[in-house]
């Protein structure tokens, strides 16, 4: 087995090996390289680098689980098993706004997906392209080779490309709970709401690019957006969306506040219950925004990678 870091400058690689308790240079496995360019370019060099089999995916703002390495690949003993991964968590240390931050992404509300923010069980199970995230996950290097690794100019989602190709070649995806990591989050509101933009963004290319991916909840934010925008005029204009009107948005008012309420009850404090509903209603106005912007964004995957 061997480590690779790659890093964007000198200062960071040599930050990073002055925090190894013995010299990197004493460690031959582990390689440590420069290349200032996007995430998904950056993967694609350290997997070129590699000299293993299987390659594992973590970032630097994340820390594993003891046995995560050992929960993901006991999978690949089925030779039809190409990638695995699983949740990455809250970590137990973060601060309040962190925490709060990572409960949105982990309720249904919040992501309409809980498998990759949260443990989604305790069985492994056949995963779907957006039950894993880059910074958990294990893939076969002849396949990930043969898929054409991750779209370099795509950040976020290159994951999701990555992934939605493998389940589109008839290989197969193994999530499982008990391979977890640690991923540090975004407090709210501006931090977190800028990263919930960019993960709409990158959905909506992915989804201009490979139009087979769609899926109507990804589009129920932005619809959401759009209806809190326009919602006034039509109110205005016909009686009619008076009730309809008021109708949604007090459904949506319980759904929060339902799901700010077992959030104050799990932190046992009120404090969820004034922040939460806000923050909901931010957080899928960023992501519905977040898609309009990578609908309409100017092309990020080259014509042969979307071949690939």
């Amino acid at each position: 087995m061997n480590v690779i870091v790659i890093g964007d400058s000198q200062a960071q690689i040599t930050a990073i090996k002055n925090s190894i308790p013995h010299r990197a240079e004493a460690h031959p496995s582990i390689i440590m390289t420069i290349l200032p360019e996007m995430p998904g370019a950056k993967r694609n060099f350290g997997v070129q680098l590699a000299k293993s089999e299987i390659v594992a995916f973590l970032d630097d703002d994340a820390f594993a689980d003891e046995n995560w390495l050992q929960n993901l690949l006991k999978h690949f003993k089925d030779p039809n098993v190409v990638v695995v991964g699983g949740p990455n968590l809250t970590p137990p240390e973060s601060s309040f706004m962190e925490k709060l931050s990572g409960y949105i992404l982990a309720s249904f509300l919040g992501s309409f997906n809980t498998a990759r923010w949260g443990s989604d069980g305790q069985s492994p199970r056949e995963g779907y392209e957006n039950d894993i995230i880059l910074c958990n996950m294990a893939v076969r290097k002849y396949v990930f080779e043969a898929i054409g690794g991750f779209p370099p100019e795509l950040w976020p989602a290159e994951e999701n490309t990555f992934l939605y190709r493998v389940i589109k070649a008839g290989y197969r995806i193994i999530y499982t709970p008990l391979a977890a990591v640690y991923h540090r989050r975004r407090p709210l509101f501006m931090q977190h709401l800028k990263q919930v933009f960019r993960y709409g963004r990158g959905r909506g290319e992915m989804i201009r690019m490979f139009p087979a991916s769609f899926r109507p909840l990804y589009f129920l934010p932005s619809v959401f957006l759009m209806a809190l925008i326009l919602g006034p005029i039509f109110f205005l204009l016909d009686p009619i969306f008076h009730m309809l009107y008021g109708l949604a948005f007090l459904l949506y008012f319980l759904l929060t506040l339902t799901s700010s309420l077992e959030a104050a009850v799990n932190d046992r404090s009120l404090k969820p219950l004034f922040i939460l509903p806000i923050a909901f209603l931010l957080h899928h106005c960023a992501y519905g925004l977040g898609i309009i912007a990578g609908l309409f964004k100017e092309k990020s995957i080259k014509a042969n990678d979307k071949a690939k």
